[in-house]
């Protein structure tokens, strides 16, 4: 287990330009980091709604920026409305913001579809050393079968032909609810009332959601070669076990599957000491962050 030392920790806002819209970020700033790591949240959610597990990442040494997405949070744009530029726009100039200002190592960690933005952050940087997601984008967990590849293909063209239309995403949560674990169902209700919903997106265009799809780096997605650390829960209501055990199995490189017991899809927030902690002690382990 590292070694944890008494930090003082220094929250701030920043404001990044990036292309024709401005980026919100959260700081979690400490002296004598060890590293320094960029945070994607999830969707409908925000970077401040994980305060509790960035608080305590920076906590054990790690200093992190958070950013919010476009029409997301307290970043700039229609709510709910992104395009993959505006994603490539705020990855590249995060990474160009902490390159310029701090020392190396820098990592990537992400949460939910935010997971997926991390892995393809990761293999399009080198200047990343590591990455933590739930959930990440690869061959083996994209479409399987028939149906899969059908709905896949249609959700694309429906997407191309209809971006503007609107989808209640909430909603699809909220009718959902019921078949989540107790500890994803209150991160959900904390997500549609109480906690800052002021910044939170409840519609979607067809558009931005295929931008997701669409946000992908021209890397290799079944190699790397800097540690990949997928963290994910087994009581997780939106992530298959069998898709991060498969990408697990097939990726060629420094990977680890860390499936944690009791945890739902929100563990980073439920369980943010253990996962903080996961986190670290990997780090530590890996090689990647020394002290």
């Amino acid at each position: 287990m590292a070694l944890r030392e008494e930090r003082h920790l220094r929250r701030d806002d920043l404001v990044l330009g990036t292309g024709d819209k401005t980026t919100h970020i959260d700081l979690y700033d400490i002296d004598d980091a060890l590293s320094t790591v960029i945070f994607y949240h999830g969707n409908i959610t925000f970077a401040a709604f994980y305060h509790n597990f960035l608080e305590e990442l920076a906590s054990r040494g790690h200093r992190v920026l958070a950013p919010d997405r476009a029409g997301m949070g307290r970043s700039s744009g229609k709510r709910g409305s992104f395009t993959v530029e505006d994603l490539w726009n705020q990855a590249n100039g995060t990474m160009d913001l902490i390159a310029d200002r701090y020392e190396p190592p820098y990592l990537v960690i992400g949460h939910s579809v935010g997971g997926t933005l991390a892995f393809e952050h990761f293999l399009s940087d080198p200047r990343l050393s590591a990455c933590v997601a739930g959930n990440i984008r690869h061959p083996s967990s994209e479409a399987k079968g028939i149906r899969d590849r059908i709905e896949l293909a249609l959700f694309k063209l429906s997407a191309r032909l209809t971006p503007w239309v609107q989808v209640d995403t909430l909603g699809v949560v909220e009718s959902e609810m019921e078949s989540m674990s107790e500890a994803d169902r209150i991160c959900m209700r904390r997500v549609m009332a109480e906690d800052g919903s002021q910044h939170r997106a409840k519609e979607f265009t067809m558009g931005s959601l295929a931008a997701y799809v669409k946000f992908r780096a021209q890397e290799d997605h079944g190699r790397i070669d800097r540690p990949l650390l997928l963290l994910i829960g087994d009581l997780d209501s939106e992530q298959e076990l069998w898709m991060a055990r498969e990408a697990a199995a097939e990726i060629e490189g420094p990977v680890t599957l860390e499936i944690v017991p009791g945890g739902g899809h929100f563990l980073l927030e439920t369980d943010y000491e253990r996962s903080a902690e996961i986190v670290d002690e990997w780090l530590h382990a890996k090689g990647v962050v020394e002290g």
